[in-house]
């Protein structure tokens, strides 16, 4: 994981991404320190968090506090996976 050259404040969550994620033509300049609504499928909860990292692959990882909020159940903590959804939202 590497800076995208988002700065991070205190206002949003961080997340990484990997381009793969948002599909082959992903520009990374144009969409780092945009922020996203990430909702969790199980639960009715959802954070925003602000692109500040990027991956090489196609997940998207979350900040622990982030992470926490939307596994209801707990059973991601032993995974380290969840299935969300996700849009791009202003920040």
């Amino acid at each position: 994981m590497f800076s995208c050259g988002a700065s991070h404040d205190e206002d949003y969550p961080r997340a990484a991404f990997g381009a793969g994620l948002f599909g082959h033509n992903f520009n990374v300049t144009n969409n780092c320190g945009r922020c996203l609504k990430v909702a969790s499928i199980l639960g009715r909860r959802e954070v925003k968090v602000r692109i500040v990292h990027e991956r090489n692959d196609h997940g998207l990882e979350l900040d622990l506090h982030s992470f926490n909020r939307l596994d209801v159940d707990g059973g991601a903590d032993v995974e380290g996976q969840l299935t969300v959804r996700y849009r791009f939202e202003s920040c």
